[in-house]
């Protein structure tokens, strides 16, 4: 039985470098123009001066979804819930591959804001 339990532990290992990252579906300019159509710039920020990067963290599963989302840095809190909101309607990714076998793939995107 703890044998059993070491491999399941081992096969939900989460890597940062594969040999094959993740990718978006119809790869980045298609990942770009998804961001662009479900993002928008906080209404209540609108002439206020406020902009930077978000930096989201996510992990790709082995089937392609995107889950564990977490923002790293951001210049502010309305700017990491859009771009969380934004996140949490991500389509399936192709997963990132090691040794030719689907792997849980962590990744990082920044997400631009801009007035």
């Amino acid at each position: 039985m703890a044998q059993d339990a070491v491999t399941i532990r081992k096969n939900n290992e989460i890597f940062s470098i594969v040999e094959q990252m993740p990718q978006f579906p119809g790869g980045d300019s298609a990942m770009y123009v998804f961001i662009a159509n479900n993002i928008s710039y906080p209404d209540s920020l609108l002439g206020k001066g406020f902009s930077g990067k978000v930096y989201v963290q996510f992990v790709v599963e082995e089937d392609g979804r995107i889950t564990n989302v977490k923002t790293l840095r951001s210049p502010h809190d309305l700017f990491t819930k859009e771009a969380e909101k934004m996140m949490a309607k991500m389509p399936i990714w192709i997963p990132g591959t090691q040794n030719g076998k689907a792997v849980r793939t962590r990744m990082v995107l920044p997400v631009h804001f801009k007035s």
